[in-house]
């Protein structure tokens, strides 16, 4: 279930702004820096370590595994039919999977429960939508990539909100 606090935006380049940029709008944090923040207590601790040397080559194999994918999403890009959903999706697919890595290391780490902000991230990834940003309080922003032209959805009961 989605965390009561987030605002859901459907505006790319606002989403794209308030998570790339270090010039932020008043009201607004560095988002690198909360990912950093999320991960800083355990990320190079010896049992970091030991959980990083799981996790990372699994993830690696994922990423590997979308050769074909990218590719076609690279020739759709060059000859210039990819739909909006495509291009968000080709340009955010690895920073979703190093965010997954943080979730499952915070878990290997401090047990199921995990650590807090990360696992609010992952509830925002199963409600289909995606972290970009962070209020000064505290509270994140998501884009509903269900917005986006291009975005096919997925069949009933895959994701809820």
């Amino acid at each position: 279930m989605l965390p009561a606090d987030v605002e859901v935006t459907s505006d790319l380049d606002r989403a794209m702004v308030l998570e790339n940029s270090q010039d932020l709008p008043e009201g607004y944090g560095v988002w690198a820096d909360a990912i950093e923040g999320g991960v800083y207590d355990f990320y190079a601790t010896e049992e970091g370590q030991q959980g990083r040397a799981i996790i990372e080559p699994e993830a690696d194999a994922v990423w590997t595994s979308r050769g074909e994918f990218q590719r076609a999403l690279n020739k759709k890009k060059i000859r210039k039919t990819i739909t909006p959903f495509e291009e968000f999706w080709a340009t955010v697919a690895y920073s979703i999977l190093e965010n997954l890595q943080y979730v499952s290391l915070g878990r290997f780490v401090k047990g199921e429960s995990g650590e807090p902000f990360l696992e609010r991230l992952f509830q925002i990834y199963i409600c289909g939508l995606y972290p970009c940003g962070l209020h000064d309080d505290g509270r994140i922003v998501a884009l509903d990539p269900a917005s986006l032209a291009g975005f096919e959805k997925l069949p009933e009961g895959v994701l809820s909100r």
